[in-house]
């Protein structure tokens, strides 16, 4: 997409209607969310992921009351904690791509 001129630089119209089709876009998943939260909602009940009722200790919003009882929330926790420590040890046996250097 460039302009007429052959200048090699993104006409201003072209940049316009590409933020246009990326808010549209992203008004579609925002309007869709609601959906998919239910849905998933609904699925982690189903599989007792979520315990529903006036048990649990951390309620979901737009859940209905279903939450994470005790047993639940610690697990949940303790695998948040694994996926951040692989995500920084991963993050330090690379330093080169942090800083941007080549391979």
């Amino acid at each position: 997409m460039t302009s007429s001129t052959g200048s090699g630089r993104t006409a201003d119209d072209d940049l316009f209607v590409l933020v246009m089709v990326g808010f549209l876009a992203l008004g579609g998943v925002v309007a869709s969310a609601g959906v998919w939260w239910a849905e998933a909602v609904r699925w982690l009940l189903a599989h007792q992921v979520l315990v529903a009722g006036d048990h649990p200790l951390l309620r979901l919003p737009g859940s209905g009351g279903a939450g994470l009882d005790l047993p639940r929330l610690a697990l949940a926790t303790a695998a948040l904690l694994l996926l951040t420590a692989a995500a920084v040890g991963a993050l330090r046996r690379h330093p080169r791509r942090r800083r941007g250097e080549p391979r």
